[in-house]
């Protein structure tokens, strides 16, 4: 609750207190408001405690060169930059932007484990939009990674429950796709992004941007940068820690 919510409280009550009041009382208690940890109590449903369990056994034992993470994320330009600034004490700081900061942009990702030793080829497959994330999207995404070789037979394509994953128009099209050509759908349970290596691929990325930013250089060369050199190394150990929980 805000501190304006508690006053309006103790006015049902006749009791006539302002904010500064409530604030004196949460002070003498040692408390502070924050930002609270939601927590999503569909997560902690049996039937997904145990979709949860049976994942965990299942990672544990596969072959990692034959499953595949994906996920999106959206980029926007305003918020990839940093938030402060070294200046002297009691003296502004002025950043002078020269990019449209409305730019947005969605990001799908492909991720695999090292194949063998020797595979030099790039650890992650990427497609950028702007401003579209659909169904449809998803699909010819999958589509160009089983032409560009990043998806083939008896991979598994791991990715989450969102709305543009489970669309009702493309899922036929996609099973049918997925069965020609011998790949298998897995869908993790629901609310668990830290069992999606995809997710440590995207925070990298916006920690790297946000930390170098150039408001002359577009954030999604800046993405497509980052995403060419990224190692495999970690790459790997992003697959290990989400299969080690």
């Amino acid at each position: 609750m805000r501190l304006q919510e508690y006053v309006a409280e103790f006015a049902k009550l006749d009791l006539d207190v302002n904010q500064k009041f409530i604030s004196r009382i949460f002070k003498d208690w040692c408390w502070s408001l924050k930002v609270p940890n939601r927590v999503q109590l569909r997560k902690y449903t049996w039937k997904n405690i145990w979709k949860y369990a049976m994942y965990m056994c299942w990672i544990s034992f596969v072959d990692f060169t034959k499953v595949k993470f994906m996920d999106e994320a959206h980029f926007v330009s305003r918020k990839m930059v940093r938030k402060t600034a070294c200046s002297p004490i009691n003296e502004r700081v002025i950043v002078l932007e020269n990019e449209n900061l409305e730019e947005s942009y969605s990001l799908s990702i492909l991720v695999h484990f090292e194949r063998h030793p020797d595979d030099s080829s790039v650890p992650v497959f990427a497609h950028m939009r702007t401003q579209s994330n659909t169904q449809w999207d998803f699909f010819n995404f999958v589509i160009d990674a089983i032409f560009a070789g990043h998806l083939s037979a008896g991979d598994t394509l791991v990715m989450d429950n969102a709305s543009v994953h489970t669309g009702l128009d493309m899922l036929v099209p996609l099973d049918e796709v997925c069965q020609a050509v011998g790949i298998t759908l897995f869908y993790l349970p629901a609310y668990s992004p830290e069992l999606n290596p995809c997710e440590l691929v995207f925070g990298w990325l916006k920690n790297k941007i946000r930390g170098s930013r150039h408001s002359e250089v577009p954030v999604w060369f800046e993405v497509a940068t980052l995403l060419a050199v990224i190692p495999q190394e970690m790459i790997n150990s992003f697959f290990e820690k989400c299969s080690r929980l």
